[in-house]
């Protein structure tokens, strides 16, 4: 795994002029992107589509993954979406200085540094600006798969890179993954297919399926469940069962390492151990978990 090091002076600096480059020029993020945004959260998306797919609004819903996105993220291309918002100039110098200027890495393997290599595309890992950038690169994409959507149902559903589509129909939905691939030609972004996912609700899910929806003339995997956002979902929504499976399963592995490791720990330190990586798994999942208790008490989740 490769990780990207960032000095602290670079991160105060970043974080210091963060507000300016968020808002500098006619930026209006569109309303479906949840990553990385003050309000939003990853159940903002979880329980839209949820709602989308109680409300039978949308019977085809393809799942794309971006394949190492923040890394492709090639200089010409964010230039030139920042200028169409007309980013102030200086920013966009300033941008250009920290991201993409005089850049280069080197791989430690075994505790050893090899010889440095000039990187010339990506977003930096761990740089505070990364985020706020990869949106703003990626925010035309949102506007175009949305621009005719109804207004109580977005078509395309954003967290960061991990995208949802959604659509009554398998000829719509095909032309807005048309439209996804299009775009990801043109700023020199790819999907890894591999972990994209087609998946049918209701009554489409009953019928046999003729044609498969093609990305980049490959079939998009059909999928009975697939994990959105550590959510699991089914034809008819979130599968409860599996999320209470799924839930169980991390609680148990986490309980597990911690027996195994901490039997010579004092129990102020196991404690905190326990409230910074058990409660946080436990706080994902039961709210929603016991909202679906209360709203069906022989469920079995």
């Amino acid at each position: 795994m490769l990780h990207n090091l960032v000095c602290l002076f670079r991160k105060l600096f970043e974080a210091l002029i963060l507000p300016i480059v968020s808002t500098s020029g006619k930026m209006a993020y569109s309303g479906v992107q949840a990553g990385f945004r003050s309000g939003y959260s990853t159940w903002t998306h979880v329980l839209t589509l949820n709602h989308q797919i109680e409300a039978d609004a949308g019977s085809h819903i393809v799942f794309l993954d971006f394949a190492a996105a923040f890394d492709k993220v090639g200089w010409s291309h964010l230039e030139r979406e920042l200028k169409a918002k007309d980013i102030n100039p200086l920013v966009l110098r300033l941008i250009y200085q920290l991201m993409f200027r005089d850049m280069s890495f080197s791989l430690i393997v075994n505790g050893c540094p090899l010889a440095q290599h000039n990187r010339n595309c990506g977003l930096l890992q761990g740089s505070p600006l990364s985020p706020i950038l990869f949106n703003r690169f990626i925010n035309s994409l949102l506007q175009s798969l949305n621009w005719q959507s109804r207004p109580s149902f977005p078509s395309a559903l954003f967290f960061a890179d991990d995208a949802v589509i959604i659509s009554p129909t398998m000829q719509h939905v095909q032309s807005l993954v048309n439209m996804a691939t299009r775009w990801a030609d043109h700023h020199e972004m790819a999907f890894n297919i591999l972990k994209c996912g087609s998946l049918r609700t209701h009554t489409a899910a009953r019928t046999p399926m003729r044609f498969s929806i093609l990305l980049n003339n490959q079939p998009i995997p059909f999928v009975n469940t697939y994990k959105y956002l550590s959510a699991m979902f089914a034809s008819k929504g979130i599968d409860f069962d599996s999320q209470s499976t799924l839930l169980g399963e991390r609680v148990g592995r986490h309980l597990g390492a911690l027996r195994w490791y901490s039997a010579s720990w004092c129990p102020r330190i196991r404690f905190n151990i326990l409230k910074s990586i058990l409660l946080p798994t436990l706080e994902y999942s039961l709210p929603l978990l016991y909202a679906h208790f209360l709203k069906d008490r022989k469920s079995k989740a």
